[in-house]
């Protein structure tokens, strides 16, 4: 009877280990790439219901704790570095570079743990996992389709009951957040990319806790 039971255990443990593996999806140490971004209020009777559009190129190293992000601010392009160890972010514009401190972590961009597999799919040779998770019932459904072999994001559609607007401060009524990777590739051909300028002028802002 005890060879049984742990038997049984013994069954039950590898089951635990074999779905804990692959309930946890997670894209690779460091990749970049490229990523075009939307947000629509769906809150409002707008025939152009637009909150915000981004694209820009990325570079994560989740390593070493460093991403750069490059986008267009204002009609200007900006190149935004940070250094997660350091605990600094660098903006660079139109040749000036300035820098703050910020205190929120780098969080590793993984499917969340309660993420539930709808299905594989192929585009030529390409295998692709559909994922759909709630972060929080009271906030967001996420709809994720990531590569089968690295879990490389490569659409995330998002639809939250609220967001919060950084510009203004304030919590806005919901929104559909679009994001569409491509050109994403595995590694950081260029790890000086994360060099910031040395003539950067430190500048103070309130304590930030979150991006």
């Amino acid at each position: 009877m005890t060879s049984i039971i742990h038997c049984v255990v013994g069954i039950v443990f590898c089951l635990c280990l074999t779905f804990e593996a692959i309930s946890a999806c997670c894209p690779p140490d460091q990749f970049e790439g490229f990523r075009y971004q939307k947000m629509i209020d769906i809150a409002k009777n707008d025939p152009y219901p637009q909150v915000g559009i981004d694209a820009l190129r990325f570079h994560y190293d989740f390593e070493n704790e460093k991403t750069l992000e490059q986008f267009y601010f204002n009609g200007v392009l900006m190149t935004q570095i940070t250094l997660y160890q350091k605990g600094l972010r660098y903006n660079i514009m139109k040749g000036k570079c300035t820098f703050f401190d910020i205190s929120w972590p780098l969080h590793r961009r993984c499917l969340p743990k309660n993420a539930r597999f709808i299905g594989s799919m192929t585009f030529g040779d390409q295998v692709m996992d559909y994922y759909e998770s709630v972060y929080d019932k009271t906030y967001a459904v996420i709809e994720e389709i990531v590569t089968h072999k690295d879990c490389i994001p490569l659409t995330n559609i998002t639809i939250m009951k609220s967001y919060v607007d950084s510009m203004a401060a304030i919590t806005q009524p919901g929104a559909f957040d679009i994001r569409i990777f491509a050109n994403v590739s595995v590694g950081i051909k260029d790890p000086t990319i994360f060099d910031p300028p040395s003539d950067c002028q430190r500048v103070v802002y309130p304590i930030m806790t979150s991006q």
